[in-house]
């Protein structure tokens, strides 16, 4: 449903719901903030260090011109990402790995050419790796030196992160051998179960 704002000649505004009016002698301006909304997106999440992806965001009042571009973009924390608009409800987004280096929360958030834009409500989370073990936000060989250091009682779990990095339930060589892997990109990245 699209308002149309009408400004009369005595300069009353009035909205007008699911109206295409024009009256001769008035202009007529379509209301930017119309029904924008954003209201989830697929996946809903990702681990840090994964690959890029395409994301799908979902909502209401984005414009019809399927397989347009430039005309609607996303925000990732305040950085703007080109979108492709796939319905009126429906918009795709190629998002970099670049964007995923670091765990925590980010902003999701949709801007038409017009102006409109409208949030995401709550945030799109950003997962902790569980290859990192050492708990300094980063995954590599430090992460497999780690877990082979607290296997052999040199050091101790750190930060409440855990070595399992392969998640298997066992503190072993093998986690070191999965951070090694995933370094390397030869495994897809596992959500840490240290929530912060």
């Amino acid at each position: 449903m699209r308002r149309l704002l009408v400004i009369g000649l005595s300069g009353i505004a009035l909205a007008l719901v699911g109206a295409h009016v024009f009256v001769p002698g008035e202009q007529a301006h379509a209301d930017p903030n119309a029904a924008l909304v954003v209201t989830n997106t697929l996946p809903a999440n990702a681990v840090a260090g994964q690959g890029g992806f395409l994301m799908k965001v979902y909502g209401d009042g984005f414009p019809a011109d399927v397989g347009e571009s430039g005309l609607v973009s996303l925000t990732w924390n305040g950085t703007v990402l080109p979108a492709t608009i796939k319905s009126s409800t429906e918009v795709h987004v190629n998002v970099p790995e670049s964007m995923l280096a670091v765990h925590g929360q980010v902003q999701i958030g949709v801007q038409l050419s017009s102006g409109a834009s409208a949030m995401k409500a709550g945030n799109f989370r950003i997962w902790r790796n569980s290859s990192d073990t050492n708990c300094d936000g980063v995954v590599s060989s430090f992460d497999a030196l780690h877990v082979m250091r607290v296997i052999a009682e040199i050091d101790q779990e750190s930060g409440g992160c855990s070595i399992d990095a392969n998640k298997d339930g066992n503190k072993d060589v093998n986690d070191a051998n999965w951070v090694r892997q995933d370094v390397a990109r030869l495994v897809q990245p596992l959500q840490s179960t240290k929530q912060d």
